[in-house]
């Protein structure tokens, strides 16, 4: 780890599944202007041994603990050192290791803890019987666990959407070669159902542009080519993104989005998450990346994505998507998942924020 020249916050996770809250609450932390530095540690990374060298080496002002599984003697070892502690997402009984704290040994570790943010009102009221007077115990709910989607380029997506208008969008995102022809097909017979419809084909090898655009225009779809800055007009029915454009450009502008590399097995680089996070309802084929398939599934059991075996089913899944009502659903409860713990997650970050303010710890 590179040495921090200023006072940093550490946020520190007991587990893998807490390192992934850890890291988002990083991304909330890194958007906002007056952040502290910070530095992100798990359990099988770090060295207890050293802990007092590591707290100086990195002047250490803040530690933060996620979950219920609260390391006790860190905290009493952290607190010695002058270092505040926060923990976070925390349910209503703390555990050191697989044993739930007794009743002593809990007021003991969280008389030494700065503020709690809780997972539910429930825990919260039952944290702060457990507390000091000094222990701010704050009911922020669960955090986030998935990354925020990534900026883009507003000048452009406001260009776009001016020269779209309000025609129906969908987007097929990161199609591989073989995927091009069961999209171009499906964006046909969607067609006979919204017959102003716009397809925007984001192409995952930049070379495949013009493929594209000649198999379109083979199946009598009128095309727009992104790398020769092809305009959209009322004519444009197919607009193929090949000029590697970050996707989430595209995903704002779409009502459904399908993850291209699902059906041909492939590989896809588009996150479900983003397009999710963007109010985008999801179609995707059988062959998942190991990452996302839990997401998606929990997203299809949600309604906001709609699975498909094959390329012969995908024209009527986007078709099923495009209905205003039940694609307005989808795409609600796709945004929903996708965003679930954000506004906790951006409580606890601009908390943190105001705490190094107001003890003029700068960097």
């Amino acid at each position: 780890m590179a040495r921090a020249l200023s006072p940093s916050l550490w946020l520190h996770a007991t587990s893998d599944t807490e390192l992934a809250v850890l890291q988002v609450l990083d991304e909330h932390l890194a958007d906002l202007p007056d952040a502290p530095p910070r530095i992100v540690t798990s359990a099988r990374a770090f060295e207890a041994d050293g802990l007092e060298g590591f707290i100086r080496e990195h002047r250490i002002s803040a530690l933060v603990l996620p979950g219920a599984a609260v390391p006790a003697d860190l905290v009493e070892r952290v607190h010695k050192a002058g270092v505040a502690v926060f923990l976070v997402d925390t349910p209503d009984a703390i555990r050191t290791g697989r044993w739930t704290l007794i009743p002593g040994q809990l007021r003991g570790v969280l008389s030494h803890v700065t503020a709690i943010h809780a997972r539910s009102a429930q825990a919260a009221a039952t944290l702060a019987r457990q507390v000091s007077k000094g222990v701010e115990v704050i009911a922020t709910g669960p955090l986030a666990r998935r990354k925020p989607a990534q900026p883009t380029n507003r000048p452009e997506l406001e260009f776009l959407r001016g020269t779209i208008g309000p025609r129906p969008v969908w987007l097929a995102c990161d199609a591989t070669a073989p995927e091009i022809d069961p999209i171009l097909l499906a964006h046909a017979h969607a067609l006979r159902q919204a017959h102003r419809l716009l397809l925007i084909l984001s192409v995952a090898d930049e070379g495949l542009g013009r493929l594209a655009c000649t198999r379109a225009r083979d199946i009598g779809l009128t095309c727009a080519q992104r790398t020769l800055e092809d305009e959209i007009d009322d004519t444009t029915q197919v607009y193929v993104a090949d000029a590697g454009d970050e996707p989430g450009l595209f995903m704002r502008l779409s009502q459904v989005t399908v993850l291209g590399g699902t059906l041909s097995g492939a590989g896809h680089v588009c996150r479900a998450e983003d397009a999710a996070a963007l109010g985008s309802a999801i179609v995707f084929g059988p062959r998942l990346s190991p990452s996302e398939t839990a997401f998606l599934a929990d997203l299809q059991r949600a309604g906001g994505a709609v699975g498909v075996q094959g390329p012969a089913e995908l024209g009527e899944a986007v078709t099923s998507l495009l209905v205003p009502e039940a694609g307005a659903i989808a795409a609600l409860r796709a945004w929903t998942l996708a965003t679930e713990g954000s506004d906790a997650t951006h409580a606890v970050a601009t908390a943190l924020c105001r705490w190094f303010a107001a003890h003029e710890v700068r960097p």
